[in-house]
């Protein structure tokens, strides 16, 4: 037992310091870029290992559509911010690749004179470094 408990840290440990990944899609801060447009819809969905609905949306710029992911509902719930179809964004972002196509993982949203930042300068999602978004999370 103490044998896994040692390897289970081991593990936890390196898997914190290994730059950030969004299920396979790595977060790139040198492809930062801002997009404005159109909410067109709206998905939830839900990781396997984890409860929290997620949020991604489709973005209609003047070029295309986009699906943006935004992260988990209960942290914008706790910010106070709601998105629907309509609304008009600004997105600030890194493009990746998933299953082939281009989807951007946000830093930031701006609905109106509000900003909303998601993740830091690295693409580290802030829900995951913030006690008050952690014990919010876990009691939601």
């Amino acid at each position: 037992m103490k044998t896994f408990l040692v390897l289970f840290a081991c593990f936890f440990f390196l898997g914190s310091m290994t730059p950030h990944r969004n299920g396979g899609r790595s977060f790139n801060p040198q492809n930062i870029q801002t997009f404005q447009g159109e909410v067109i819809s709206i998905q939830r969905f839900s990781f396997a290992n984890r409860p929290a609905s997620h949020i991604q949306l489709i973005l209609r710029t003047d070029k295309r559509a986009y699906p943006v992911e935004i992260g988990p509902s209960w942290y914008l719930e706790a910010q106070g911010v709601s998105v629907y179809p309509g609304d008009l964004l600004t997105i600030k972002g890194s493009i990746v690749k998933m299953n082939g196509k281009e989807v951007i993982l946000t830093e930031s949203l701006q609905k109106g004179g509000r900003t909303l930042q998601i993740r830091d300068s690295q693409g580290n999602p802030l829900w995951n470094h913030n006690p008050l978004f952690t014990k919010i999370r876990h009691t939601s």
